[in-house]
């Protein structure tokens, strides 16, 4: 199940989720492990919080790689969205500010690896963008 650490960072990414939700006027409730999501808002919205330090491999990339699989599976009929919650990298090129991705299911992908680079353009848009999750909410309630 992984490291202590990676296990309370993983929770702390849960628990910023929950309060970013709350903040906007969402309430929702932690699911148990064995879910296929992880947070259950009021309106039905099925969330998925994923967590990913910043990496420097050692060829010498750098940025965020997140797995949206459980033990190898990609099962998305169950999930509405993904919320990547990316720590902030150690040239603190965007800031010190942990950042989340707000990305509606199905990506068909596993695992997406980010880039700075890629954060700066294909992802930008993701970035802290709780509009659509919003307003699918309101829609279902």
């Amino acid at each position: 199940m992984g490291n202590r650490a990676s296990q309370t960072a993983w929770r702390r990414a849960e628990t910023k989720v929950r309060n970013f939700l709350r903040y906007r006027g969402v309430d929702s409730t932690r699911q148990s492990f064995a879910s296929e999501y992880d947070l259950l808002t009021v309106g039905g919205q099925k969330i998925e919080v994923k967590w990913s330090s910043f990496l420097t491999k050692a060829d010498g990339w750098q940025g965020w790689v997140i797995n949206a699989h459980r033990h190898s599976i990609l099962d998305e009929s169950n999930v509405n969205w993904y919320t990547a919650v990316i720590g902030s990298d150690p040239t603190h090129l965007f800031g010190n500010a942990v950042l989340t991705l707000i990305i509606p299911a199905p990506i068909q992908k596993k695992t997406l690896v980010i880039s700075p680079r890629s954060l700066a353009t294909r992802w930008a848009g993701y970035v802290n963008n709780w509009r659509e999750l919003l307003q699918a909410e309101q829609a279902a309630l």
